[in-house]
């Protein structure tokens, strides 16, 4: 991937926390509190310059009640585009021979 394609990827990724942590009325500062992160970490993933591991991202979401995959979907809240979960297949029984 090219340095440039990277970074509108970093860009969006931030752009999409801020929203997200905005959308909820919670300040930067709350998120910080939530996530035990340093202020000026977050501030450098929502303007994106700093692409933050999963971990991160994790704690993220967390802090703001939603999945590590919602982060990834255009609104989480809405249901649209979250990943379906695959019910189990019913066990079937063995036949006898």
């Amino acid at each position: 991937m090219g340095a440039r394609r990277a970074r509108r990827k970093t860009m969006r990724l931030g752009s999409r926390i801020r929203r997200l942590r905005e959308q909820q009325e919670m300040t930067q500062g709350e998120l910080v509190r939530r996530t035990g992160l340093q202020a000026s970490y977050l501030s450098k993933v929502e303007h994106g310059l700093v692409l933050p591991g999963v971990e991160n991202l994790d704690r993220i979401a967390r802090a703001m009640g939603i999945a590590l995959a919602d982060v990834f979907v255009s609104n989480p809240w809405s249901g649209a585009g979250r990943a379906k979960r695959a019910e189990p297949e019913p066990r079937r029984k063995k036949r006898k021979h």
